[in-house]
């Protein structure tokens, strides 16, 4: 004889089937809903952050300079290129901008 359950039996374990199966359900769309309001609410927490932190680099532009708009720069500028063509643009620039602010300076 197979294995067989009382009507009743069968009926209340349809009933608590479809309460775990409900409680399943429930919590992963809980678990679904809640994880989007995180990621929502943290998107927005960073732009306002960003909207109200000011940096550098809210008012920086980086743009490819080359040497023939450099060589330019210089022929207007009257700018002397240093002796030592050996050195960088860095080293370059930071003499000629150390320059312009003791000129700046000494005016004032």
């Amino acid at each position: 004889m197979g294995c067989t359950y009382h009507p009743e039996e069968l009926q209340e374990r349809k009933i608590n089937a479809l309460f775990i199966g409900c409680l399943i359900v429930s919590t992963s769309l809980f678990l679904i809903i809640y994880t989007d309001y995180l990621d929502k609410k943290f998107k927005n927490a960073r732009k306002l952050y960003d909207v109200e932190s000011c940096t550098a680099a809210d008012y920086t532009v980086q743009m490819p300079i080359s040497e023939k708009f450099y060589n330019n720069f210089c022929e207007s500028n009257q700018c002397k290129l240093m002796k030592d063509e050996s050195a960088s643009f860095a080293s370059f620039f930071q003499v000629e901008l150390i320059k312009k602010l003791e000129n700046n300076l000494e005016a004032n």
